[in-house]
């Protein structure tokens, strides 16, 4: 199989995707491991009644260390929405140039695509070919006279009838007209 490179810009940004993502990951854990020592400390209450008895004993020390928790908290918010905005971004850059990319790449197999469409459309024309001769075969027997055909001579063909030119449409006809829209250098398709 081919290998199609990625141009450079798109690995550039794909890493610092990468970077900014593990940073994420970082701030998310800092921020769990401090709500959750938030969330393990004394109830509201008893922290009521503790501050007042520090306060009262000429302490502050409860106070300082929360405000500098709470701030801490407030700084990792804000780094957390500063890296998810900076995720959005790249997303951003990138999909133009992940697009082209494989737009070129697409565009470089097409020929090799068509020839399998080509067989493909070939093995379909025979199956439907195969069908309406067997359809035929069974149609001979019964016009001669032959009765209960089917349970000495079970069908051969595939569920359905496969015709390649149905004026009412069906399968073949309508996957004949998407290759004819999609593949227009394919010869078979409907019109």
């Amino acid at each position: 199989m081919k290998t199609f490179p990625k141009p450079q810009a798109i690995s550039d940004l794909e890493a610092k995707r990468v970077k900014v993502q593990l940073e994420l990951q970082d701030v998310d854990a800092e921020i769990g491991a401090i709500c959750s020592h938030l969330a393990d400390e004394t109830p509201r209450l008893s922290k009521l009644q503790a501050e007042a008895v520090k306060l009262v004993d000429g302490e502050e020390t409860r106070h300082v260390v929360e405000a500098d928790t709470r701030r801490e908290l407030n700084e990792l918010y804000h780094r957390q929405q500063v890296l998810h905005e900076a995720l959005g971004q790249i997303d951003k850059r990138l999909q133009p140039l992940t697009s082209e990319h494989n737009k070129a790449a697409c565009l470089q197999v097409r020929p090799e695509c068509i020839k399998i469409g080509g067989r493909l459309l070939s093995a379909v024309k025979e199956l439907c070919n195969a069908s309406a001769e067997e359809k035929g075969f069974y149609e001979e027997l019964r016009d001669a006279g032959v009765d209960s055909i089917t349970s000495y001579l079970p069908r051969l063909v595939f569920h359905g009838d496969w015709k390649w030119d149905d004026p009412n449409g069906g399968v073949i006809y309508y996957w004949r007209k998407y290759l004819a829209e999609n593949y227009p250098e394919l010869k078979g398709g409907a019109k």
